[in-house]
């Protein structure tokens, strides 16, 4: 497999526009262009990175991250093509990831604002509330219902997954009309797929790192196939990916432990005691770790120690630090191991193996210990709970009934209205698949199958595109509160 093959052009939708022709911009530019102004991409602004629900304006959203994402991928592609540029006998690939560093910066960065698009309201923890209330629901639903599910598409609701999700925003929500400016090339939707399959084949505990959860639901199989045409992507990990993954790393490593200092969860005597005492970092002969000891010693006195400011730029230069250190880390695992990596064999991530891949340990037993099981967060994970339950039972149970190509249904008046809530954009995909479900050779067991997944994926579509603020103004409008 070359690096060209990665680099595809060819877009999902075929489409023609008579000004084409006077744009010269890049199609990957064309790309950057088209998520910056898209919808999905603008809700991140108001979507959780740690900390849902915050009132706070200085933490992360969604939207930062995904900035930091895209800046820090591009500086890896930069390293490591400034690596091979200065290598004595490159190879041919090698050298074509060289000659194409500025397309593939394009393609970087477009996939670091694109990654995380799929997430639902309050982060991560929003895919298990997902995911446990369909867990609990499905086998009730389905022997009420009399309607069998098959086994991927139950894995697909069950494990619901983010990644997923964002790749069907991409291929199917945002491009309804066809002829959508969200038509993205192959190579961009490809180098966003950490995980390569469907949601049957995850392997939770096997050693290949991209196996352990699913990339794509049953409802894009189609779309899946006309990829792998474009790219020669077949269940392998694109190149690109890799870098991905470790900028997304890298990023939210930094975030995590920057946003819990600013937050009060950590202080900065603890983050030195806790880098002098853990059992698998040696302190002493780490040069990105001496400045933060000098600072330290330095600056220990309880009058010197009241001056927050200071102490956050002592975290800050020392995080400065701690990133230079992992994208070096990064460089040299992807430019070792690029054959293996181009051939989307690799199994491992870009620090496993790499020098750093003990900081990076240490760094999220620190998210861990002071941000994941602090009370302030378990409370607003509570709280976010709460509101993603009911928002699932009132509207999954309502849709049970519903018909895309039938206005009336369901017949229960409240059911109908609870339809009528969610936007239209969403129904007319589910109508739209609705309509390719008729023209299927299907027995009608299979169908009923079909239609009552698409079903549920509309309900998933509108919650897990909800901003953290809708969300909870909708649950609170539902429930009552503002009558």
């Amino acid at each position: 497999m070359s690096i060209t093959n990665y680099l595809s052009t060819k877009r999902l939708y075929q489409t023609s526009n008579e000004y084409e022709k006077f744009d010269q911009r890049t199609d990957f530019q064309k790309d950057y262009h088209s998520i910056i102004s898209s919808s999905a991409f603008r809700r991140l602004q108001d979507k959780t990175q740690v900390f849902p629900l915050d009132k706070s304006d200085y933490v992360r959203t969604r939207l930062t991250h995904s900035l930091e994402v895209a800046s820090i991928g591009r500086s890896l592609v930069q390293s490591s093509c400034k690596y091979f540029s200065f290598k004595n006998y490159p190879t041919n690939e090698e050298l074509k990831l060289t000659k194409n560093e500025n397309d593939i910066s394009d393609i970087i960065q477009c996939a670091g604002l694109l990654h995380d698009i799929g997430n639902p309201p309050f982060g991560h923890f929003g895919e298990d509330v997902i995911g446990k209330w369909f867990e609990t629901n499905l086998k009730i639903i389905e022997k009420n219902s009399n309607i069998q599910l098959t086994e991927q598409m139950k894995q697909d609701l069950i494990h619901f997954e983010g990644n997923a999700q964002a790749l069907r925003i991409i291929i199917r929500l945002q491009n309804i009309s066809k002829n959508s400016s969200s038509n993205l090339t192959s190579a961009v939707i490809n180098s966003i797929i950490k995980y390569p399959i469907p949601s049957t084949q995850v392997q939770k505990d096997g050693d290949v790192s991209y196996y352990h959860k699913f990339g794509y639901f049953s409802s894009e199989e189609f779309w899946i196939k006309k990829l792998i045409k474009n790219t020669g992507y077949d269940q392998k990990r694109c190149p690109l990916t890799y870098i991905l993954e470790a900028a997304d790393d890298i990023a939210y490593r930094m975030a995590d432990l920057d946003d819990a200092f600013k937050k009060g969860l950590i202080t900065y005597r603890q983050l030195y005691y806790e880098l002098e005492n853990n059992n698998y970092l040696d302190f002493s002969d780490s040069d990105k770790y001496k400045h933060l000891q000098m600072s330290y010693e330095e600056f220990s006195s309880p009058k010197d120690c009241t001056s927050a400011s200071k102490e956050s730029d002592l975290l800050k230069y020392w995080l400065n630090g701690v990133q230079s250190k992992l994208i070096a880390a990064a460089t040299y695992t992807f430019t070792f191991n690029f054959d293996e990596i181009l051939q989307g064999t690799y199994p491992n991530d870009l620090f496993d193996n790499s020098h750093s891949h003990y900081l990076i340990r240490f760094l999220k037993d620190i998210a861990v210990k002071y941000i994941f099981d602090s009370p302030e967060l378990l409370k607003l994970e509570v709280a976010a709970s709460e509101i993603l339950q009911f928002l699932l039972d009132k509207f999954c149970f309502a849709i049970i009934d519903y018909n895309p190509l039938d206005d009336t249904t369901p017949a229960n008046g409240l059911d109908r209205k609870l339809c009528n809530l969610i936007s239209d954009n969403y129904k007319e995909v589910c109508k739209d698949e609705f309509n390719w479900l008729e023209i299927q050779s299907f027995d009608a067991e299979t169908k009923k199958a079909y239609q009552l997944y698409f079903k549920f994926l509309l309900v998933t579509d509108f919650i897990s595109g909800m901003t953290d603020s809708y969300a909870k103004s909708l649950y609170q409008e539902l429930k009552g509160f503002y009558l």
